[in-house]
């Protein structure tokens, strides 16, 4: 008797990602798990994004293709959990890959502990030829407020929406905030903090491709805004709602608020206003720093001297940045 085998919705958001894309939906096309319906979202692709998408719907009948005016990530998100049929939902971002048993892990942890979501683990590339990594396959179970809080220790979990499967239930009622990027950070902790039961498998099936045109690898007045409010918002809300989990919230904060913003602001005119105000707001934070969970020592320097003086920070941070061979470092210093 052929068991029934529940159809999962992989919903990929496609702009202007022609020399990525046939990778990311080969990956998917090359799945273990046949029951599944690939949601290609072209957002509106002034490449041939769009031309791509049309040519493998024509080879593959998993592949649906939505060509829709430009609306941003969470508004392609969106726009396919409105019109996905399968039984649950995952998120891969177009630049992306995934390895071949991505969605069998992903069902199979779901399926077997009855949990709301499943989630693998990732890993970082930087290079366009696909690289594979064999991983062992161990399963750990978190439940109620245990969730939330690993979620925010970042270690099995963290606020990516991609590398996870839902229950489509849980988007019922919930969306992607639409013209905000970080959009994950506004949404999926709060998604999380209402979940039974999250599967966590070692395997490393996602490969998260690092670019410096994308999104997470760029700045701006909005993204610097963006973050912000978000990470406000977070902490907020740890606070109110689970005080005993606050320091691994700080702990985001202050792992992030060097990269998204202060180190971003180094050689702009608004640095001190900018500074000064992120200063005065969380002073707290930036003052406890040395006490905060799995910083690292360098982290807890950065820290504690912006807390003693903003301006002695940036001139010992572009000194450091000056003398020492790190090149993802150096983009700070670029003018423009």
């Amino acid at each position: 008797m052929e068991v029934f085998k529940q159809v999962i919705s992989v919903i990929v958001p496609v702009y202007n990602v022609e020399y990525y894309l046939s990778r990311c939906i080969d990956s998917l096309l090359n799945q273990t798990y046949s029951e599944m319906e690939v949601l290609l979202i072209d957002d509106g692709s002034t490449d041939r994004s769009g031309q791509i998408c049309d040519q493998y719907s024509k080879k593959d009948e998993h592949i649906k293709v939505f060509h829709k005016p430009n609306g941003g990530l969470s508004d392609a998100r969106n726009y396919g959990l409105e019109r996905m049929q399968g039984d649950y939902v995952t998120f891969v971002d177009s630049d992306d890959y995934v390895g071949r048993e991505y969605l069998e892990i992903l069902i199979n942890a779901i399926t077997q502990y009855r949990a709301d979501v499943s989630a693998i683990s990732f890993k970082t590339v930087y290079t366009i030829e696909p690289v594979y990594t064999h991983s062992s396959n161990d399963i750990t179970v978190f439940t109620g407020e245990e969730i939330f809080r690993e979620l925010l220790k970042e270690k099995q979990l963290n606020y990516s929406a991609c590398g996870r499967l839902f229950k489509k239930e849980i988007f019922h009622d919930k969306k992607f905030p639409k013209g905000k990027l970080f959009e994950e950070l506004f949404t999926i902790p709060y998604l999380f903090d209402n979940l039974n039961i999250c599967a966590c498998s070692t395997s490393i099936q996602y490969y998260y491709f690092w670019r410096d045109g994308s999104i997470m690898n760029s700045a701006s007045e909005q993204s610097i805004n963006d973050w912000i409010e978000a990470i406000t918002e977070l902490l907020k809300y740890t606070y109110r709602t689970h005080p005993q989990d606050a320091q691994y919230a700080e702990r985001i904060f202050l792992r992030g608020v060097f990269w998204r913003v202060i180190d971003w602001k180094l050689q702009s005119n608004d640095y001190s206003s900018v500074a000064n105000k992120i200063h005065n707001d969380y002073s707290a934070i930036f003052q406890k720093s040395i006490t905060i969970p799995d910083l690292t020592k360098k982290e807890k320097i950065k820290s504690i001297l912006f807390w003693i003086n903003v301006c002695i920070y940036r001139t010992t941070r572009i000194a450091w940045i000056k003398t020492v061979d790190n090149p993802d470092s150096r983009h700070f210093l670029k003018k423009g």
